[in-house]
């Protein structure tokens, strides 16, 4: 697989692209831009496995090419000058998301309650 222009080429449009990666707990003292309110639509998870959900939901809420339907353009219009943790508590409280999410999602998901490592199992994180 490749990310280069040759390779998305021919599947065009593309909208956003969700990467998965391997979770390793760390951590990571990088600055966080804080400057997103209105920019971008980025919001904090906080709830456990809804990487995916997320990723998808920020790939439709910041395309500007794609119509999205009344729930979906609704919600971006009301989280639109939220910070990205109070945006990340709203999905947490969308009913319709939930629903959709619980749709998708897989009846035994692996929850990180405490710190694993590769000897107990992996766990892996989709981001947009």
């Amino acid at each position: 697989w490749s990310v280069d222009k040759d390779a998305l080429e021919p599947l065009k449009p593309i909208y956003g692209l969700i990467f998965l990666f391997k979770w390793r707990k760390e951590t990571d003292n990088r600055p966080i831009a804080d400057d997103t309110v209105g920019n971008v639509f980025f919001a904090h998870q906080v709830i456990p496995n809804a990487c995916a959900t997320q990723a998808i939901l920020s790939i439709l809420l910041n395309s500007p090419t794609l119509e999205l339907g009344p729930e979906l353009s609704t919600f971006k219009e009301f989280a639109d000058q939220l910070p990205p943790d109070m945006k990340g508590e709203l999905i947490s409280n969308s009913e319709v998301i939930r629903a959709v999410h619980n749709s998708f999602a897989r009846p035994d998901p692996l929850l990180l309650e405490e710190d694993k490592d590769d000897k107990e199992g992996e766990a892996f994180h989709f981001i947009a």
